[in-house]
């Protein structure tokens, strides 16, 4: 604007710039080479109107364009906000060439610092890998070693995952959705879901929406949210505590799978031990190659957010303190506060293979990486940043700073004690938050790092608990039943073995199953998917899942256990791979079709007067004593369903749409039963239903 009006104003000698009306300050094309004083005073004359015109605009542009850099910064210094007035009334003033060129030199500054970075982890990872020996030729006795001290940290690191792990199937909250999400006959109807924690991410709803109905199964005992992710920052914290003093185990840490990592951790060969720790770091290779490329194109260093703030505090490689204070700095801070295009893309490289956050890790340890990651938020990650800079101290100061050469921390040593019982310390307090005291402690007291399956059968056995019966359970590996079996570990020690003992009963009551499932004809659809024949046995049913199947077949097994009859077989698989509920196949009437919903009645009233007749005694006796059960657990079913069979009445409950421990039976459950019996008293008295 500036260069374009200033061609319909005539030129005027700087010498003749002692103006005092708008109207000579304008006149002006060039205010280069005038004092701080004089420009001051001209700017004022154009800001002391009422009214600041495109004419006005331009001359203020002109006038901040007389200085170059250092003049800026030394003009914007002594009178602090003057910037900001003029732009205030429409000067154009980050459209200046000085201005822009500040920009640039933020721009580079931050991929210079990131391509710093980059270099200097590649050539950790290298030396980390040369340590280690060539794939091809066998581990040496001192890599052999090496590779046995790795395994002993990566164990508390494994516990660390695993407490994250477990913190991550925590519910922390509700969230109001549709019933479609798990049910298309309830699209459309409005109903609760616990949310899963998610580190950096509140739930919507803290407090439970009572006047909704469950859209989930199981629903869980609530943990506090903010308690839950404090811990988890300080699980992240200790694994980048761990990572940084052995940086060997950075690839496998970034896989975040505590499954990964124990099974480096228990694996006795060392050349195969020695595959799995640097599969991983070779794959931070090729992420920081794709982050260089990146760099240079798609990855724009405005998105680089944790290296500016490195830039801000003057901790960088790059930068001096140039952007630690000062006009550079607002500079800085405003053009990445106006950036917000490529916001889209970073989170995409994040979910992708978090290559980015690769490439803002330190080379004195790469845990900023980890910590970003593992918090899932900025607002978190720079929590624990902070928290990450105070670890890195002390530990520098210690002398366990991480850098190529720097050997790893000796497994004998009293600083390797303190960093593990730390970490495990951190591990232990947060499994407790996420699993509860007793599983936390059985959680804590496994042996090594196995797979969850063999941690809990680990732990089974350390409790006197693994019977030959018990045996036969995880064998079969039912997930719904292992559900209940690891669900044990919560009771009182005087309440484990009963319940074991009820489990193994109603496993060995069940009618055996095929290996693996033909599927015939679909005969119905329950509430959670369609119900097919099992060709060759007409006693059994297969379900297709429709989004709760799982959730409702570890219902129907606490239901069992509490000697309430389902439909229930196993978890079990088609000839193809794909995963099926097994039920028991009944020759029977479903309760809604006799008497509908409580809020609607049955959708075909002829039909319902002919299934009443399957009502008997049975029927009610068994009703009430599942209400007797359900008090004296307690537990509550939502959306309460049930077969009655045909031959006598019996109750078989399915399609269960929540279970709720602790809690006694809804009064809808009695109000079901009340209905049932007037239908047996009419169907008696002559009368339809």
């Amino acid at each position: 604007m500036a260069q374009e009006l200033s061609r319909v104003l005539p030129p005027r000698p700087a010498a003749d710039i002692a103006a005092t009306t708008p109207a000579e300050v304008k006149r002006v094309e060039d205010f280069t080479g005038i004092s701080d004083a004089n420009r001051f005073q001209l700017i004022q004359v154009l800001l002391d109107q009422t009214w600041v015109g495109p004419y006005d605009e331009a001359a203020l542009e002109r006038l901040w364009d007389g200085l170059d850099e250092a003049g800026l910064i030394r003009f914007t210094a002594a009178h602090p906000g003057l910037w900001r007035d003029c732009v205030d009334r429409g000067a154009e003033l980050t459209e200046l060439r000085v201005y822009r060129a500040i920009q640039n030199r933020f721009r580079e500054d931050v991929t210079a610092l990131a391509r710093h970075y980059l270099s200097g982890n590649e050539t950790l990872v290298h030396h980390e890998l040369d340590a280690l020996g060539p794939g091809e030729v066998r581990p040496g006795p001192q890599q052999t070693s090496r590779i046995s001290a790795v395994q002993q940290v990566a164990a508390s690191v494994a516990r660390l995952q695993h407490a994250q792990e477990a913190a991550r199937q925590a519910r922390v909250g509700w969230r109001i959705g549709d019933g479609g999400e798990v049910d298309a006959d309830w699209t459309g109807r409005q109903v609760k879901y616990q949310v899963p924690f998610q580190p950096g991410a509140p739930p919507p709803l803290t407090v439970e929406p009572e006047d909704l109905p469950y859209g989930d199964v199981l629903v869980y005992r609530i943990k506090p949210y903010e308690e839950l992710n404090r811990r988890h920052a300080e699980a992240s914290e200790q694994i980048g505590r761990l990572v940084g003093a052995n940086p060997v185990l950075f690839g496998l840490a970034r896989e975040r799978s505590s499954a990964a990592t124990g099974a480096f951790v228990t694996e006795s060969d060392p050349a195969r031990a020695r595959k799995l720790v640097t599969e991983p770091l070779r794959k931070v290779l090729a992420d920081i190659a794709a982050t260089r490329t990146a760099l240079g194109g798609d990855l724009d260093p405005l998105d680089l957010t944790p290296l500016h703030q490195q830039l801000y505090r003057g901790q960088a490689a790059v930068g001096g303190s140039t952007w630690t204070e000062g006009f550079r700095h607002q500079v800085a801070v405003d053009t990445v506060a106006e950036h917000a295009v490529h916001r889209a893309l970073v989170r995409q490289l994040l979910q992708a293979g978090e290559q980015l956050v690769f490439a803002i890790a330190l080379v004195t340890g790469p845990v900023l990486a980890l910590l970003l990651v593992g918090l899932g938020t900025a607002a978190a990650g720079w929590q624990a940043l902070d928290s990450y800079r105070e670890a890195q101290a002390a530990t520098a100061a210690e002398g366990t700073a991480v850098r190529p050469g720097t050997e790893l921390v000796d497994p004998g040593s009293a600083e390797f004690a303190r960093m593990t019982a730390e970490a495990d310390a951190v591990a232990f307090a947060l499994a407790v938050l996420a699993l509860g005291a007793t599983a936390a402690a059985a959680w804590a007291a496994r042996p090594g790092v196995l797979s969850p399956h063999e941690q809990l059968r680990a732990r089974f056995k350390q409790e006197g608990l693994y019977t030959a019966p018990v045996g036969q359970l995880f064998a079969e590996a039912d997930p719904a039943i292992m559900a209940a079996v690891e669900r044990t570990l919560d009771l009182p020690a005087a309440q484990r073995a009963p319940r074991l003992d009820a489990l193994v009963r109603w496993a060995r009551s069940r009618p055996p199953v095929p290996l693996n499932l033909e599927e015939g004809t679909v005969f119905g659809r329950g509430g959670t998917g369609s119900v097919a024949e099992v060709r060759g046995r007409p006693d059994l049913a297969s379900k297709f899942g429709a989004g709760r199947a799982s959730n409702e077949a570890r219902a129907m097994v606490e239901l069992e256990l509490a000697g309430i009859p389902t439909v229930y077989v196993a978890e079990g698989r088609t000839a193809t791979g794909a995963p099926r509920l097994i039920l028991r196949r009944i020759d029977g009437v479903g309760s809604k079709e006799i008497i509908g919903r409580l809020s609607s009645p049955a959708a075909d009233p002829e039909l319902a007067r002919v299934n009443a007749q399957y009502v008997t005694e049975r029927t009610i006796a068994d009703l009430e004593n599942i209400h007797r059960k359900l008090s004296e657990v307690p537990m509550n079913v939502g959306d309460f369903q049930f077969i009655i069979r045909k031959s006598d009445g019996a109750v078989f409950v399915n399609d269960p749409v929540a279970i709720t421990l602790g809690r006694p039976p809804s009064p809808k459950i009695r109000d079901i039963i009340n209905r049932f019996r007037r239908v047996l008293r009419l169907r008696r008295e002559g009368q339809a239903p």
